[in-house]
């Protein structure tokens, strides 16, 4: 009788295996993850064309910016000798003791004069100056007319905007948000570490949720709400190792990305429940795919620049890496653009 168990055991693990394998064989479990060279464009040696009613992506280089097409015409090109700022809506370029500035549009034409010193700021169509000194900021609206200016006594070490205000965090670890007013919704000082500076924040597409990294020593992500006029902590978690420069934190939806010492950190609001991946070096871009199913991670070691694609949240789809002195990253629809040394290509992401 305990041969023919065992011989019952030695046949049924076998045809098991065999049915399992025929049943998985049947249906693609994964597709793989393809990025199509389509077009690669020089910058310097690239004549300029009319955009016309196509969508223009601003690009900017240690030189010159401007904005082009996704079919790959260059539709501007402007050189700059001390600085540049660029949104997807507004540019300008100015100098270290520029009194004022001019705001252009997408094709270049003049969208309002801005009468104030400083350091010009563009998130999509919001313009901001940091004023000199570093300590205040001020926010302007298309006609260069001030909306709101806010003075500190300390430094201001993190700048973030969106569709429902602004959010600053400060080097004696201040967080202010402000509405699209321009009036304070949360002002505090989340705490929690030996030393209290902010290294980086973020804002919700609503306004009413921060995110930001604070502290040395006892390092840590904050989510912040307001609840009954008072700002509430929703969220936070410490890190092993402290970063001491600024750091990316960037919404997605109900998703929080945010680059700790030794990689990526995605939070999942709702679970309340975040999720590491492993990188070297500075995170200095997070882009998404319209769908929100692919997330692409700019990061730079060195003269090293590493592209890595993250599906949601945190599963490995692929990467590459060049060296170059700089470089960006757009997405639109289902098209990477890469810039680096004052090239320009663009890879069409696909399943095969």
């Amino acid at each position: 009788m305990r041969k023919k168990k065992s011989y019952a055991g030695l046949i049924i693990v076998p045809l098991l295996i065999i049915v399992l394998y025929i049943i998985f064989a049947a249906r693609r479990l994964t597709t793989e993850f393809h990025l199509t060279p389509s077009w690669t464009m020089e910058v310097q040696n690239t004549e300029l064309s009319p955009g016309e009613e196509a969508e223009l992506i601003p690009y900017k280089f240690k030189d010159c910016y401007g904005y082009f097409t996704a079919d790959g015409k260059l539709v501007s090109k402007i050189d700059y000798d001390f600085k540049a700022a660029i949104s997807t809506d507004y540019s300008t370029s100015y100098g270290m003791d520029s009194k004022a500035f001019r705001v252009y549009s997408t094709n270049q034409n003049v969208v309002c004069y801005v009468k104030e010193a400083g350091f010009p700021y563009f998130s999509q169509d919001r313009i901001y100056v940091r004023l000199p000194g570093g300590t205040s900021i001020a926010q302007y609206d298309n006609k260069g007319e001030q909306i709101f200016l806010h003075e500190s006594y300390s430094t201001i070490t993190a700048l973030a905007s969106s569709k429902g205000g602004t959010a600053c965090g400060y080097a004696d670890g201040t967080v202010i948000v402000f509405d699209k007013h321009g009036v304070i919704q949360q002002n505090f000082i989340p705490g929690g570490s030996e030393v209290n500076v902010i290294y980086g924040i973020a804002l919700s597409d609503d306004g009413k949720t921060a995110a930001y990294i604070t502290g040395l020593d006892k390092q840590r992500l904050v989510v912040s709400t307001v609840e009954n006029n008072l700002p509430k902590v929703i969220y936070y978690e410490y890190f092993d190792q402290d970063l001491t420069r600024e750091s990316l934190v960037k919404f997605n939806g109900n998703l929080v990305y945010y680059n700790y010492k030794g990689g990526l950190g995605i939070l999942n609001l709702d679970k309340k429940k975040s999720y590491k991946y492993e990188l070297d070096g500075i995170i200095t871009q997070v882009e998404f795919t319209a769908d929100n199913k692919v997330a692409f991670v700019l990061s730079k070691n060195g003269d090293e620049y590493t592209i890595t694609m993250l599906e949601p949240y945190n599963h490995f789809a692929g990467k590459f890496s060049f060296q170059t002195e700089t470089a960006f990253i757009q997405v639109r629809n289902n098209d990477l653009f890469v810039g680096r040394n004052n090239k320009i290509s663009k890879l069409t992401i696909s399943r095969k």
